[in-house]
């Protein structure tokens, strides 16, 4: 029953998950997480999915670790991060709409914005391999070394679960060290 059960929840994707992380953004399974360690100052890197032995959505760690819902508040999404401290982006409301500012605005109207909630690097491959090649080409021996890290594997099409995909976390965590975050 309960793979079953773990299963069914990974095939639901992007569902809402009931929490909220540092920063107050509503969390969703398969989002990435930075988790901070309060009494160590040391960041960790999860992915919010299901589990099965928690009965509960978690942060879980690469290494089958995992923190529970209650500590959730503890985290910062990877795309804030990613926006914040690698791109310059900052966050602004327009209309009652929240906008990442990639440059400015004229004249109170989004000039170079993009949607929050539009925002998902993660999950944009093309966003993702567009950066990732951009950054090879400063940090070629970096990406070498991690290029075969450990695998988290997710279902990106709940219609076809039979096609999931593969993200390497070797390319995440590269991301996040470049924009200043030592983890552990």
């Amino acid at each position: 029953m309960g793979y079953h059960t773990m299963k069914e929840k990974w095939e639901l994707g992007r569902v809402k998950v009931g929490s909220r992380d540092k920063a107050g953004n509503e969390l969703r399974q398969f989002d990435f997480v930075v988790m901070e360690d309060p009494d160590e100052e040391e960041y960790s890197l999860h992915c919010i999915m299901f589990s099965e032995t928690a009965q509960s959505f978690v942060a879980m760690h690469d290494s089958g670790g995992y923190i529970g819902p209650e500590d959730f508040s503890l985290a910062l999404k990877v795309e804030d991060i990613l926006a914040e401290r690698l791109l310059g982006w900052s966050k602004i409301e327009v209309g009652g709409e929240m906008y990442w500012d990639m440059g400015g605005l004229l004249d109170g109207i989004p000039d170079k914005t993009i949607l929050y909630r539009e925002f998902d690097p993660m999950n944009d491959r093309k966003w993702m391999e567009t950066v990732l090649y951009s950054i090879y080409e400063t940090h070629p021996l970096e990406w070498i070394e991690s290029e075969f890290s450990s695998t988290v594997y997710y279902v990106t099409d709940p219609e076809n679960s039979e096609e999931a995909e593969t993200f390497s976390l070797a390319a995440i965590q590269m991301l996040l060290r470049i924009a200043g975050y030592e983890l552990i």
